[in-house]
């Protein structure tokens, strides 16, 4: 069945703090979480038993890079090389890990799960991992997206959907009058995940199979049980059911990557209907706090096309590396090497524009590592001059979790 989470988990496996000692998803994991420095398994969850939950998979370069299977030093370079194909090989399988299990009607318990309370002050438990599968009913392409999912019963949940493809293909079964399929894949190899956050245009094709050009390799789906979407046949968790049209009911308060509570709001409900899973199945925590698995997830792809449209735009500029920080999340920092008086700010011009995320772009030289936070405000106290070297642009779009702005 090819890469999955487990492969991943065995790769990095010197990596991996595992904790025997019990822990309490609802008061206890989502801060262990927030304040873990790498890769974290809890073996031992309270109410939860046989269960495991993983997270901190990608916080690290070298996490990410080993996620690819390239080094650190080629990570956006291989990244984008293999975005740049496009579509990857995929194929439709009779059976896969993910249904060693089927649970059906009065059977179904999301809250047998280990979903966790991500912050003080969450509105419920919220699945924060889930992959969101849902399908445009004119073409029958799928889209991946990640949703943040407030469980509130045995069979039933509600999430927040970004105005995007999702809420596209919404919009289209709503003013039908009828239900939208969706299927909620959580935890799969970190290739699919960062398939899924991918929102340039990628025109007849969906974002899973972006993970097999990612990881060169082949993947493999099998279809769901009662609604009509595919989804990897290696994944640890599927939620298969429906969103009926036209209703909504109050989701969240919810605490964002930000560092702010994110509101409550009228959200659409998903009604659950199947769920299929492993024998053993690791459930994928995505705790939504600073300095996590989600804002990686949120910036990498951005690093990957900034690098490779930044190269493209100025043909010839030795751009080394791009870096969008967990410590700065709405900065990107450039290292490059300058070759004629006003070229860093040709490249920070650039880059401004590049994605609505970006608040803040530096450019440095080549002797300033941009993965250390030290030696980038050395570099900003002793090369930078204000009155010079800082520029303002007024009237940009912002970002609408950025209280700021």
């Amino acid at each position: 069945m090819g890469s999955d989470l487990r492969t991943f988990l065995d790769e990095i496996d010197s990596e991996v703090l595992r904790i025997h000692k019990e822990v309490d998803p609802l008061t206890e994991f989502g801060a262990l979480c927030s304040q873990s420095g790498g890769p974290i398994l809890f073996e031992n969850l309270k109410g939860h038993p046989d269960w495991r939950v993983c997270d901190r998979l990608l916080g690290a370069r070298k996490l990410q890079a080993a996620a690819l299977r390239t080094t650190s030093d080629r990570l956006l370079q291989d990244a984008g090389t293999r975005i740049a194909r496009g579509r990857g090989e995929s194929r439709i399988v009779e059976d896969g890990p993910v249904k060693e299990v089927r649970i059906r009607s009065e059977d179904i318990d999301l809250q047998a799960l280990p979903v966790g309370i991500h912050s003080q002050g969450d509105g419920g438990r919220y699945i924060g991992a889930g992959m969101c599968v849902t399908k445009d009913p004119s073409t029958g392409i799928q889209n991946q997206a990640f949703y943040r999912i407030q469980v509130t019963g045995r069979n039933r949940a509600r999430f927040a959907v970004g105005r995007r493809t999702g809420w596209a293909h919404y919009t289209q079964y709503e003013k039908a009058g009828e239900p939208m399929p969706m299927a909620v894949v959580i935890g799969h190899h970190p290739a699919y995940e960062i398939a899924s956050t991918f929102t340039a245009a990628h025109p007849g094709f969906e974002e899973f199979e972006l993970a097999s050009s990612l990881l060169e390799e082949t993947v493999d789906f099998v279809r769901c049980e009662t609604v009509d979407l595919r989804v990897p046949a290696g994944a640890e968790i599927v939620i298969e059911g429906i969103v009926p049209p036209k209703v909504r009911e109050t989701e969240g308060p919810f605490g964002e990557y930000t560092g702010y509570m994110g509101p409550s709001g009228q959200s659409p409900v998903f009604e659950v209907k199947t769920i299929t899973m492993r024998k053993d199945a690791i459930y994928r925590h995505l705790n939504a706090s600073r300095f996590t698995d989600l804002q990686v997830l949120s910036t990498f792809l951005n690093e990957v096309r900034t690098y490779r449209n930044l190269q493209e735009v100025h043909g010839g500029t030795r751009i080394l590396d791009v870096h969008i920080p967990d410590w700065a999340g709405l900065t990107a920092i450039v290292q490059m090497v300058p070759e004629f008086e006003g070229h860093s700010r040709a490249v920070l011009l650039a880059a401004m524009g590049l994605h609505r995320q970006i608040k803040v772009v530096m450019v440095v030289d080549d002797d300033v590592d941009i993965h250390d936070p030290k030696d980038v405000l050395w570099a900003m106290s002793f090369r930078v001059n204000p009155a010079r070297d800082i520029i303002t642009v007024e009237g940009t779009r912002g970002y609408k979790l950025d209280p700021s702005t």
